[in-house]
């Protein structure tokens, strides 16, 4: 990312244009100076001659002849909407969506009855997962599914990673996960087939920075520590 971000400083200060006003030509032309671009999607805005342009959850902005491009949040004073946040979040539901349950480790609510899902990128190394952690029972019985996907902020192949791996072959031993949440690691870390690595690419992709991050089904991200009474309100859209 930090490459992607030099070489678009370099195009701030290239004086290479087109002549027409045309994502495709946009597209070709920004793709040219940065090739890393080439999967990026180029739209344009309701902004005269300004086009998106969207690699992931990663979101610029360039003029119509990919002499400038810009970054931060495009706004509609007209009906309130913040068109920037509207794409993300529908590339987060559309990844939320191949999120299988059999790749998450799930919570239920005690009556196997839940009416929302929420997807949780922890970490066991993490103080705030733990505090998090501690309250989901008042999460469960407010009739919400929790969905758990590791982040292991410090990498894949890290002691964190290694831990979010044993945790994840332990599923069927209670109390394991609980144990470490709340910092209590086990003196040896088992290992199996698991989806660790996936989970972390995920996370990446979704451009989090930070656990826990909090994802609802349609791509609303909640991050950092809530309280759980103000989580059971956003996630049932509770005002």
């Amino acid at each position: 990312m930090m490459k992607l971000m030099s070489l678009l400083g370099l195009m701030l200060l290239s004086g290479y244009g087109l002549a027409a006003d045309d994502s495709a030509l946009v597209k070709q032309k920004l793709v040219a100076q940065v090739p890393e671009l080439k999967d990026a999607t180029v739209l344009p805005t309701p902004v005269s001659s300004v086009y998106s342009v969207q690699q992931g959850a990663f979101i610029f902005y360039a003029s119509s002849d990919a002499k400038y491009v810009f970054r931060g949040q495009l706004l509609s004073l007209v009906d309130k909407r913040n068109l920037t946040e509207e794409s993300i979040m529908k590339f987060r539901e559309a990844e939320f969506n191949k999120l299988a349950d059999k790749d998450t480790m799930i919570y239920m609510p005690s009556n196997g009855k839940y009416t929302h899902t929420i997807t949780v990128f922890t970490d066991v190394d993490c103080q705030y997962c733990q505090k998090l952690h501690a309250q989901l029972p008042q999460a469960l019985a407010a009739g919400i599914r929790v969905r758990y996907v590791f982040f292991p902020r410090s990498g894949i192949d890290t002691p964190s990673f290694n831990k979010a791996v044993h945790a994840w072959c332990n599923q069927q031993a209670p109390g394991e996960l609980e144990q470490m949440m709340k910092g209590e690691m086990p003196s040896k870390l088992m290992t199996c087939v698991n989806p660790i690595a996936k989970h972390f690419d995920l996370a990446t992709s979704l451009g989090l920075q930070g656990t826990p991050s909090i994802l609802l089904v349609d791509g609303t991200l909640i991050p950092g520590l809530v309280p759980v009474e103000d989580l059971i309100k956003l996630v049932k859209g509770i005002k």
